[in-house]
Order: structure tokens, then sequence, then C-alpha cells
């Protein structure tokens, strides 16, 4: 063997190893034209939820829709397409709940799911329903532009007992992206979501109030007769859920209609009254106002029962005729 041969053969072998180190790895390089170079952003700005600590699991609470700005996406390679929640787990799906992708939220007995898709309207489906991270079947291509326009749609859902708390929904996030790039997000605005379960049972929907009859000498100085309605003039609920603030309105929809905001008329016709209207009073006899919210507890203890006394007094409208008085009014119970 010649001399230098070694030496030779070591000079090309390091020139060839040289040269594999130095080849470039393949990026699909995407870029997004439009929005400022930014994703396409869902942001959801959630309301505070109401709900029943009794409501049965599947029980939706509430349901939003969104759509995000549109963006273009163009890649100079192939690459992978990925997607999905980024903090929620498959340890956080509830397999128990009668709705599909439920995931556990941090509030006990409330849970979520969200869906969304390009270009099309996202329905709460399998097939649209967002899942954790994961890579798709789908790649993207080299050369093609890629319009993007995505419509989410999100349900609070109850997943069981509900407790009092409120949600953390940086955990709800989701990502979109192509190969390198997210080129889709969901996100939240508002602050966090106060739950408030709880409710009470209302005893009587329909109440009947016996009126006294009253003469035209009844009405005082300012056109009103002494209070006409006895005890069984009251909204009694009872069974209430700790912490619920309970509060009541009569409405002048469902009624036989409504003067100057607080007089309650009276239905007319063969042989009714005329020239008067009906008021409704609290127990320490101030009008009561239609379409007006009155808070009657602020908080409420467990199992507390709760009754609403009220009272009904005559007012006159007008030139007075005997007859029958006949009235209906609509009323309200909220527990918040």
């Amino acid at each position: 063997m010649k001399p230098g041969f070694f030496s030779y053969v070591k000079i090309l072998l390091t020139i060839i190893f040289l040269a594999l180190v130095a080849i470039p790895e393949a990026f699909a390089g995407c870029s997004i034209s439009g929005n400022g170079g930014n994703p396409a952003k869902i942001e959801f700005s959630v309301p505070a939820l109401d709900v029943n600590n009794d409501a049965e699991p599947g029980t939706i609470i509430t349901t939003l829709e969104a759509t995000s700005n549109s963006i273009s996406v163009s890649c100079s390679a192939n690459g992978d397409i990925w997607q999905g929640f980024t903090v929620l787990t498959n340890s956080d799906l509830r397999t128990d709940n009668p709705l599909h992708d439920v995931f556990q939220t941090n509030v006990p007995g409330i849970g979520f799911r969200a869906a969304w898709a390009n270009n099309v309207n996202a329905q709460l489906t399998s097939g649209y329903l967002i899942t954790p991270w994961h890579k798709g079947s789908s790649i993207v291509n080299r050369g093609y532009v890629y319009p993007i326009k995505i419509h989410a749609a999100i349900q609070f859902v109850v997943t069981g007992p509900v407790g009092n708390g409120v949600i953390d929904t940086s955990k709800l996030v989701a990502d979109w992206k192509y190969d390198n790039l997210v080129i889709g997000q969901l996100r939240f605005i508002s602050v966090p979501v106060n739950i408030i379960p709880g409710t009470c049972d209302l005893i009587n929907k329909n109440i009947t109030v016996p009126l006294d009859d009253i003469g035209t000498d009844d009405f005082d100085v300012n056109n009103v007769s002494p209070v006409v309605s006895d005890d069984r003039f009251s909204i009694h609920i009872e069974n209430c859920s700790q912490d619920v603030k309970v509060d009541y309105r009569f409405t002048s929809a469902g009624s036989t209609g409504i003067t100057s905001n607080n007089i309650l008329n009276i239905e007319s016709g063969s042989g009714m009254a005329e020239g008067v209207g009906l008021q409704i009073l609290d127990s320490n006899n101030n009008v009561i106002a239609f379409d007006t919210e009155y808070t009657v507890i602020e908080k409420t203890t467990l199992n507390q029962n709760v009754n609403i006394p009220l009272k009904a007094r005559y007012i006159k409208t007008g030139n007075v005729k005997s007859g029958l008085v006949n009235s209906v009014a609509t009323f309200e119970v909220y527990y918040r």
C-alpha cells in the first residue's frame, strides 16, 4: 500500500461527513396573510351562569357561538396539522355524561365542551368537537393557500352535583396549528365565570285572592281604599338552597293591563265594575310597580322557607260604577 493512502481515505470520509451534517432540514415554513399576520382568534365573553343545583347531568346551561376574522395561510413545504385543547387532557373527559366530549372544569358539577370548523358553521356533534391536543389525519401541502375563517361553539354543561365557584377559563383554551405555526385560537376575554347554584320551590304558582266588598264612601282623599285582601295573598317558597338571592316582580305581560306603571286594570264587560283599578302593596304598604324587581332576601340559608306577604287595595280611575271585579296579575320569582 502506497504512502499517503490512509490519509486520503480519512480526508474523503471527513468531507462526506461534513457534507451530511450541512444538509438543511426542510420545514413547512407557513405564514399568515391578513389580520396583521395574527392567527384567526375567537374570543368568548362568558356571562355569569345561573344553574339549579338539582339540574340533571347533561343539562345545557348556556351555548355561545362566535366567528373569527379571515386570514390566509400558505406553506413552503408539506406539514402536519395539529389542533385541540392545550391544557385539558383525556383525564378531564366525563365519559359518564349524556353529551359527547364534555370535559370537567375546576368547578364541581360544571363541564365544558366546544366545537370549531374552518369556513363552515361548527356543530356540537362528532367531527367538530374539540379534543385534547393531537395530530390530525390531514396535512398542509406545499404551494397551497388556505383561506381560514373559524366558527366555534361552546357549551357549559351540568356533570353532577353543582358547587359554587369560579371557572378558570384559562384551562379551556385551544389552538390550531399548520405545522409549526398557530393559525387558530380559542380564548376567553371575560373575567372568570361565577357559577351560582341554587333554587327554591315555589309552592303555589296560581294564587286566588278574594277581595272585600267596598262602597264609594270607602275611598279616602287620595282616592284609594283600605286594604281589601287577606293573608292568602302571599307568595310562598320553600327548601331554598344555601346562598340564594331571591327577587320577584309583577309583569305587565300576562296581566289584565297596567295604568301608570302601578295600577292593575280590571276586566270590563256586562256586570263588571267600572272606574276602579287595583294596586298591589308590600308588607310595608309600599305600592309595587310593575316590571320592577324587588329583593326579598340577599342570601338564604340551607332549606330556608321564604314568604312574600302582599296586599291589595282599590284606587279610583274614573266615575265608579258598582259590579264584579276580576283581574289577573302575573308574577315572576328569580333565584340568583
